[in-house]
């Protein structure tokens, strides 16, 4: 009999969601065994509904998934993980407060089908340093293309570009729309990315056998060779849209 209060010595996970999201993440099974601690098997098991897990093998896992357990096990849809979650509910409370209290003013009436995206002071390192700068102003762009293309404009940012990495494709000095909310790499994907040295932006392709790669767009390969996913480097992002000025 299970005391009242005490926790759950096992957890029943959805093992269908494991599997989606393993191969989302483009991890086979051994690879994801190795992140959890546990073996191929077992996690074959777990993907055909044939294994409960431990609480601690359940954090684990969702963990090495970058979602939460209450999605693995089926209570939530919403497959980000739980501190991503709550981040987004306090910036979208904190974003009412500001209307509220009239820090924050809404759009021009002539811009009603107009979404505005805050832009970062030159911020992201297409091969050069920096972090997030001050926001120095608003660019706005039409709801119909944002909700096409499936973003949010409170988790979109505008930030330009410093250095030559990704020419011709995101040539230095052009200001780029980051998906902050997209913090899953893509296949080749250009994607924001946050390594322990700089902010870079980096288009991101898996190799079967040496995993995750970051690689420019820059034909000159001898000053921007590919590089190997480095280790503790996050996720900031996908780029979505590119603009520059001439002149």
């Amino acid at each position: 009999m299970e005391l009242k209060g005490q926790a759950p010595r096992d957890v029943g996970i959805n093992g269908t969601r494991v599997q989606t999201i393993r191969k989302q993440r483009g991890l086979s099974q051994k690879q994801l065994a190795a992140l959890v601690g546990t073996s191929n098997s077992q996690i074959s098991m777990i993907e055909h509904g044939r294994s409960r897990t431990s609480l601690r093998s359940t954090m684990a896992l969702a963990e090495a998934l970058g979602t939460s357990m209450d999605h693995l096990a089926g209570r939530v849809d919403d497959a980000r993980p739980t501190r991503e979650i709550a981040a987004e509910l306090k910036m979208n409370i904190a974003r009412v407060r500001d209307l509220e209290e009239g820090r924050a003013q809404p759009l021009d009436p002539g811009w009603r089908d107009h979404v505005g995206i805050e832009e970062i002071e030159a911020a992201a390192g297409a091969g050069g340093g920096g972090g997030d700068g001050p926001v120095r102003g608003r660019l706005k762009f039409p709801s119909p293309w944002l909700r096409k293309h499936g973003l949010r404009p409170h988790l979109c940012r505008i930030i330009r570009v410093a250095g030559e990495s990704m020419e011709p494709t995101v040539p230095d000095g052009c200001s780029i729309l980051v998906d902050t909310a997209a913090t899953e790499l893509r296949h080749g994907g250009i994607h924001l990315i946050r390594t322990a040295e700089e902010l870079v932006v980096r288009r991101a392709v898996h190799d079967p056998e040496a995993g995750w790669l970051l690689v420019s767009d820059n034909p000159d390969k001898a000053a921007w060779p590919t590089r190997a996913w480095p280790d503790g480097a996050q996720i900031a992002g996908e780029v979505r849209w590119m603009g520059r000025s001439f002149g």
